[in-house]
């Protein structure tokens, strides 16, 4: 059982922050801030942007952010789709061959997804291959897969 005695007890309750811990609170107050204004902030970056104002080191922010819970927010990045058969989905008929020399003998496309505030937006692109110019292109809101 702990000897600690009741004065002592009252004494800590009702005793005054330090200089350290009223710094220690307006640097939290300023970290929570920019982690609600910029979430996507990590460590490094908060750092950089508190320091020239409040002096505190690194491992300091460090300390708070861990005590406290903050962290960046990250969205996660998308993964493309891949073949798990190990085969490609259509032949290489041009082994990186990409000079041409007549316009409209080959084409090439491409499929890319764009991230919106309100979902995937699907862009895909007809490039020719001897005038370098798109020759067409579409963006789908669904995509679209239609076997050969």
């Amino acid at each position: 059982m702990p000897t600690s005695q009741r004065c002592n007890y009252y004494e800590r309750k009702h005793r005054k922050q330090g200089k350290r811990g009223e710094a220690n609170q307006k640097l939290l107050r300023a970290l929570v801030t920019v982690h609600e204004k910029y979430p996507a902030m990590g460590l490094d970056s908060i750092y950089h942007f508190l320091k020239p104002e409040y002096g505190a080191s690194r491992a300091r922010i460090h300390r708070l952010m861990v005590k406290f819970n903050i962290h960046s927010i990250r969205t996660k990045i998308y993964k493309g789709y891949k073949n798990s058969g190990g085969t490609d989905f259509a032949p290489n008929l041009l082994n990186r061959n990409f000079v041409t020399d007549a316009p409209n003998k080959i084409w090439v496309g491409d499929i890319t997804y764009i991230p919106t505030l309100e979902g995937w937006l699907y862009l895909a692109v007809v490039k020719d291959l001897f005038s370098k110019k798109i020759v067409g292109y579409a963006i789908l809101i669904l995509i679209l897969f239609a076997t050969l």
